[in-house]
């Protein structure tokens, strides 16, 4: 993989105007950030003091970013420790109309962090060794608390993250801190390190453990993550096939190693078949797919996997009506229905639902979506108003497209309150109210 370990830029990361690195800032608290300095700069300063670096990449019209500078940065436990053992700079990675001439002559030095470091969320915070290695990452806002922790796992060589990247890529594979490492790569949308580490750890490793060892929690929820690299040669596949009521009861969820077991034959069965069809324009044959995947895994699969690979044919085809039948046999086989109260399932069951609205008006399919929608709305109370209004806005569309106006009106008023920020929702009502079609 491919991989900017060593940060050294051609042009100067920060104006080189002055001869010397600024003082280090003008508050009292907080951390102090350097200005004014050239990379190099930074990079000898660090060597004499022996400091890591610390580098805040932001943007102007960033939130989270604001909030780091109100909330975590002046806060004087984590300027104690940062300033003790960082030197700091900032880099704005957008541009603005009001931008200085010192931004700008970094437009360049910032393109070179986005494209070396894969930066696409903000803020990251980017952590060098004294050197000028890169050593770790983080992402997103960060309080005092969790900023500290992460200040600290940059220094410790068992946490940072491209030391350990480097480690894996040079061949030492620690199977005990890989799933750390993946973790870290896919929350970094690092995909190419991803995979690898999810083939070797399943293949490498699950593959090669006695059955005995098969039952602990961490194996189940490094599956769930890594699915995508399972596959039914693998030897925890099989054993996961024949002993589903471990994998639910380890993860306190029923139909979760069935879930996990169909998805694995669904994209080695039905997938490329359908990829095919797409481009030759026939249909695939479900009838001998079928027959192949009850001979291979047994018959009590089929039916979830098939429907699958047909919502996917019928929504290529623009076949809606069909679409939608196919999905309530998809939901009526997983049995969702029978067990609202779990999140997930009320996600599927509102997202199903309000893709029977868009998409059919079949009243008969109407109506069955209506009656997901009625299960989701009085499940999720009103203890996530944010949810509870997307909800309602759901089970309201549905009504108005049957032609119960009034009941729609009414709870998308409700619905509207819950979430007074979606402009989706007051969309929907404004329509409704002048009696003009909302899907």
């Amino acid at each position: 993989m491919k991989r900017m370990l060593v940060f050294v830029l051609a042009l100067p990361l920060f104006s080189t105007a002055q001869k010397e690195v600024a003082t280090i800032g003008l508050k009292d608290s907080g951390i102090h950030f350097l200005e004014n300095v050239s990379w190099q700069q930074v990079i000898n300063k660090a060597k004499t003091e022996h400091k890591y670096i610390f580098v805040d990449c932001f943007a102007t019209w960033c939130g989270p970013c604001k909030a780091m500078d109100k909330k975590t940065y002046i806060n004087d436990s984590v300027g104690n420790i940062i300033n003790q053992s960082f030197l700091s700079i900032k880099m704005q990675c957008d541009t603005s109309r009001n931008d200085g001439k010192e931004v700008r002559a970094r437009y360049a030095d910032a393109h070179q962090l986005i494209t070396d470091f894969h930066i696409d969320v903000y803020p990251t915070f980017l952590f060098f060794s004294p050197d000028g290695k890169i050593v770790h990452k983080g992402i997103g806002y960060h309080s005092p608390k969790r900023f500290i922790e992460l200040a600290f796992a940059a220094m410790d060589p068992n946490q940072q993250y491209f030391a350990m990247a480097r480690d894996y890529e040079a061949g030492k594979v620690d199977y005990a801190r890989l799933p750390v490492l993946a973790e870290m790569a896919h929350k970094f949308q690092d995909t190419g390190l991803f995979s690898s580490i999810a083939g070797t750890y399943v293949h490498d490793y699950l593959d090669q453990l006695p059955d005995s060892a098969y039952s602990r929690k961490s194996n189940f929820d490094i599956l769930a993550k890594y699915i995508q690299s399972l596959s039914s040669r693998d030897k925890v596949f099989v054993w996961l096939a024949h002993h589903p009521e471990i994998g639910d009861s380890l993860m306190e969820k029923k139909g979760y190693s069935e879930a996990l077991v169909n998805y694995v034959i669904y994209k080695e069965e039905v997938k490329d078949s359908v990829e095919i069809s797409k481009r030759s324009g026939n249909a695939p044959d479900w009838a001998t797919i079928s027959r192949n995947i009850a001979n291979e895994f047994g018959s009590t699969h089929v039916d979830k996997v098939i429907l699958r690979g047909m919502m996917g044919w019928y929504e290529f085809k623009k076949d809606w009506e069909n679409y939608c039948k196919i999905a309530i046999e998809r939901i009526e086989k997983e049995e969702i229905v029978g067990n609202p109260r779990d999140r997930n399932n009320l996600e599927i069951l509102n997202t199903f639902a309000f893709g029977i609205f868009q998409k059919s008006n079949d009243s008969l399919k109407l109506e069955k979506a209506l009656s997901w929608s009625a299960l989701t709305v009085g499940a999720i109370g009103k203890s996530s108003p944010g949810t509870a209004g997307a909800y309602m806005d759901t089970k309201a569309n549905l009504l108005y497209k049957l032609g119960r106006k009034e009941e729609a009106i009414s709870l998308e008023t409700k619905a509207s309150e819950i979430s007074p920020n979606d402009k989706d929702i007051k969309v929907a009502l404004q329509k409704m109210q002048d009696g003009k079609p909302t899907w």
